[in-house]
Protein backbone atom coordinates (compact mmCIF):
# COMPACT_ATOMS: atom_id res chain seq x y z
CA UNK A 1 0.00 0.00 0.00
CA UNK A 2 1.45 3.42 -0.70
CA UNK A 3 0.73 6.50 1.55
CA UNK A 4 -0.66 8.62 -1.42
CA UNK A 5 -3.52 6.27 -2.46
CA UNK A 6 -6.34 8.12 -2.34
CA UNK A 7 -8.81 5.85 -0.80
CA UNK A 8 -5.96 5.59 2.24
CA UNK A 9 -7.07 8.24 4.38
CA UNK A 10 -5.87 6.72 7.83
CA UNK A 11 -2.10 5.54 7.06
CA UNK A 12 -0.54 9.02 6.14
CA UNK A 13 -1.61 10.86 9.55
CA UNK A 14 -0.71 7.73 11.60
CA UNK A 15 2.72 7.94 9.48
CA UNK A 16 3.20 11.48 9.85
CA UNK A 17 2.09 11.51 13.52
CA UNK A 18 4.67 8.78 14.14
CA UNK A 19 7.66 10.72 12.45
CA UNK A 20 6.48 14.07 14.35
CA UNK A 21 6.53 11.58 17.86
CA UNK A 22 10.21 10.43 16.90
CA UNK A 23 11.13 13.60 16.03
CA UNK A 24 12.32 12.81 12.28
CA UNK A 25 13.45 15.26 9.74
CA UNK A 26 10.71 13.78 7.46
CA UNK A 27 7.94 14.86 9.62
CA UNK A 28 7.22 18.32 8.34
CA UNK A 29 7.34 16.82 4.77
CA UNK A 30 4.75 14.34 5.71
CA UNK A 31 2.95 16.49 7.52
CA UNK A 32 2.13 19.46 5.92
CA UNK A 33 0.16 18.20 2.86
CA UNK A 34 -2.13 16.63 5.49
CA UNK A 35 -2.45 19.91 7.85
CA UNK A 36 -2.90 22.01 4.44
CA UNK A 37 -5.96 19.70 3.32
CA UNK A 38 -7.80 19.92 6.38
CA UNK A 39 -5.95 21.72 9.43
CA UNK A 40 -8.79 21.19 12.44
CA UNK A 41 -8.30 17.86 11.60
CA UNK A 42 -7.64 15.45 14.77
CA UNK A 43 -4.79 13.06 15.07
CA UNK A 44 -5.44 9.15 14.76
CA UNK A 45 -3.05 9.15 17.47
CA UNK A 46 -2.76 11.84 19.46
CA UNK A 47 -5.91 14.62 20.35
CA UNK A 48 -3.51 17.66 18.61
CA UNK A 49 -5.10 18.70 15.10
CA UNK A 50 -2.83 18.22 11.99
CA UNK A 51 -2.12 21.81 12.09
CA UNK A 52 -0.85 21.97 15.51
CA UNK A 53 1.19 18.93 14.81
CA UNK A 54 2.84 20.52 11.77
CA UNK A 55 3.35 24.02 14.10
CA UNK A 56 5.69 21.71 15.97
CA UNK A 57 7.80 20.10 13.61
CA UNK A 58 8.05 23.97 12.21
CA UNK A 59 8.79 24.96 15.92
CA UNK A 60 11.45 21.73 15.80
CA UNK A 61 12.95 23.88 13.08
CA UNK A 62 13.58 26.93 14.21
CA UNK A 63 10.66 28.66 12.27
CA UNK A 64 8.94 29.85 16.09
CA UNK A 65 6.94 32.83 14.28
CA UNK A 66 5.53 30.22 11.81
CA UNK A 67 4.54 27.84 14.41
CA UNK A 68 3.26 30.13 17.00
CA UNK A 69 0.97 31.41 13.87
CA UNK A 70 -0.37 28.34 13.00
CA UNK A 71 -1.20 27.46 17.08
CA UNK A 72 -2.66 30.83 17.05
CA UNK A 73 -4.85 29.84 14.69
CA UNK A 74 -6.05 26.43 16.07
CA UNK A 75 -6.39 27.91 19.37
CA UNK A 76 -9.05 30.61 17.81
CA UNK A 77 -10.78 27.15 16.11
CA UNK A 78 -10.82 25.37 19.09
CA UNK A 79 -12.21 28.50 21.18
CA UNK A 80 -14.53 29.13 18.43
CA UNK A 81 -15.96 25.50 18.72
CA UNK A 82 -15.93 26.12 23.13
CA UNK A 83 -18.02 29.27 22.55
CA UNK A 84 -20.54 27.55 19.91
CA UNK A 85 -20.90 24.94 22.90
CA UNK A 86 -19.65 22.05 20.83
CA UNK A 87 -19.75 19.17 22.60
CA UNK A 88 -16.50 16.62 22.85
CA UNK A 89 -12.85 16.81 24.12
CA UNK A 90 -11.04 17.87 21.05
CA UNK A 91 -11.35 21.41 21.31
CA UNK A 92 -9.71 21.38 25.42
CA UNK A 93 -7.23 18.99 24.51
CA UNK A 94 -5.90 21.51 21.39
CA UNK A 95 -5.61 23.93 24.07
CA UNK A 96 -3.94 21.72 26.55
CA UNK A 97 -1.83 20.50 23.94
CA UNK A 98 -0.77 24.34 22.93
CA UNK A 99 -0.41 25.52 25.95
CA UNK A 100 1.83 22.89 27.03
CA UNK A 101 4.37 23.23 24.73
CA UNK A 102 4.26 26.92 24.66
CA UNK A 103 5.36 26.51 28.60
CA UNK A 104 2.14 27.74 30.24
CA UNK A 105 1.77 24.88 32.76
CA UNK A 106 -1.26 26.15 34.58
CA UNK A 107 -2.93 26.85 31.32
CA UNK A 108 -1.96 23.61 30.07
CA UNK A 109 -3.13 21.44 33.60
CA UNK A 110 -6.49 23.69 33.63
CA UNK A 111 -7.40 22.54 29.96
CA UNK A 112 -6.44 18.80 30.32
CA UNK A 113 -8.87 18.59 33.39
CA UNK A 114 -11.57 20.31 31.23
CA UNK A 115 -10.65 17.51 28.59
CA UNK A 116 -10.94 14.89 31.01
CA UNK A 117 -13.97 16.28 32.17
CA UNK A 118 -15.59 16.28 28.66
CA UNK A 119 -14.58 12.74 28.18
CA UNK A 120 -10.90 12.37 27.17
CA UNK A 121 -9.74 9.08 28.77
CA UNK A 122 -6.05 7.97 27.21
CA UNK A 123 -3.81 9.91 29.66
CA UNK A 124 -1.55 6.99 29.13
CA UNK A 125 -0.75 8.65 25.55
CA UNK A 126 0.65 11.98 27.60
CA UNK A 127 3.77 10.01 28.02
CA UNK A 128 4.09 10.03 24.68
CA UNK A 129 3.35 12.82 23.38
CA UNK A 130 5.22 14.95 22.33
CA UNK A 131 2.95 18.54 23.50
CA UNK A 132 3.21 17.62 27.14
CA UNK A 133 6.66 17.07 27.63
CA UNK A 134 7.04 20.21 30.06
CA UNK A 135 4.17 18.71 31.87
CA UNK A 136 5.02 14.94 32.69
CA UNK A 137 6.22 15.34 35.78
CA UNK A 138 3.11 17.95 36.99
CA UNK A 139 1.45 15.92 40.27
CA UNK A 140 -1.93 15.95 37.97
CA UNK A 141 -0.62 14.28 34.84
CA UNK A 142 1.44 11.95 37.01
CA UNK A 143 -1.98 11.25 39.22
CA UNK A 144 -4.22 11.00 35.64
CA UNK A 145 -1.50 8.25 34.03
CA UNK A 146 -1.46 6.48 37.19
CA UNK A 147 -5.55 5.80 37.12
CA UNK A 148 -6.15 5.05 33.79
CA UNK A 149 -2.69 3.00 33.28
Amino acid sequence: MQLDEPDNTEVPPIVAELAVYQDDPGAGALMEPLAKRDPEAAGQVFPESLRSMYALTLQRQGKQADATALWDAAAATAHSRLAEKQEGYSAPMELAAISAVQGRTSDALDWLEKGYRAGWRDAVLLEMDPFFASVRQEPPVQAAVVTSG
